[in-house]
């Protein structure tokens, strides 16, 4: 588990399978496995659409959080959508 925050977004926690997944994602590379993982890590923790997005007495965290959820809520839109029929 990463605990070194390097000044990027706060309270994202990683381990190196993550790191492996999430860079053969981008490759173009990535096994089930992997891709399952890397899509189940930024939901989970770096988008944390099962986190509650309230800050108490921090309006602009609070609205860190709900900008952070919507990237991950708009990604499982996409998963339950169901296909566009091809209008040809």
């Amino acid at each position: 588990m990463n605990t070194d925050k390097q000044g990027s977004a706060p309270d994202i926690d990683y381990e190196n399978a993550d790191i492996s997944a999430m860079k053969a994602l981008e490759a173009g590379v990535a096994n089930e496995g992997q891709q399952r993982r890397a899509l189940d890590w930024f939901l989970k923790n770096a988008a944390r659409i099962q986190h509650i997005s309230y800050v108490p007495g921090d309006e602009n965290g609070t609205m860190f959080n709900e900008g952070r959820r919507f990237a991950g809520l708009a990604v499982v839109q996409l998963l339950k959508a169901p296909p566009i029929k091809d209008k040809t």
